[in-house]
């Protein structure tokens, strides 16, 4: 019974130190793990045990909008026409990367702490693997690009535009610019 019961504290307890990053997360403070446990009422032990690391707090605020992003991948990856699929992946990518907290730096990490997130990521390379070796195959892109090419490029795009927010206009620009560059260069 009383396991049970650390299992629920523990499990509310990770849930307000979530609530808490995220209101901080969204206004673009800093992630201090003794201020998060404050405002959340729990030691800071106790949310060391929980989250060991920011980049650790990080990952699990951005773990759904990950989650969701390996869909529409998946999906695109499916498409008929793999131009068109590939396209749709940088541009639900570069959306996600605006809407979902955190999901900005956990993409731009290579890596990953929490072994939830990093199973996401694998399958998230995967998928963007299977969709260039079909935009490979009918010769839509480069032949040396790779999954991590294109998450290092999606990611200094999303940079660009968090730096100096671009109107709608500009990220399909650069999008636009993307899409032409990774293409073959001509014979």
């Amino acid at each position: 019974m009383a396991q049970g019961r650390l299992r629920a504290d523990a499990t509310r307890n990770r849930g307000k130190l979530l609530e808490v990053a995220r209101r901080h997360l969204a206004a673009g403070d800093d992630l201090q793990m003794n201020v998060i446990a404050r405002e959340a009422g729990v030691g800071v032990a106790t949310a060391y045990r929980r989250f060991p690391t920011t980049q650790a707090l990080v990952e699990a605020i951005a773990e759904d909008g990950l989650a969701l992003l390996l869909r529409h991948i998946e999906e695109a990856a499916e498409a008929a026409d793999a131009q068109a699929g590939l396209a749709a992946a940088m541009r639900v990518t570069l959306t996600l990367q605006r809407e979902c907290l955190g999901l900005s730096d956990v993409l731009a990490c290579p890596a990953a702490e929490l072994p939830e997130v990093a199973a996401l990521k694998i399958a998230l390379e995967r998928a963007v693997d299977r969709l260039l070796d079909r935009a490979r195959t009918e010769g839509v892109v480069r032949p040396g690009l790779t999954a991590d090419d294109l998450r290092r490029l999606l990611c200094g795009i999303d940079h660009a535009i968090r730096s100096n927010p671009a109107p709608p206009d500009m990220t399909e620009q650069y999008l636009n610019i993307l899409v032409q560059g990774i293409r073959p260069a001509a014979s």
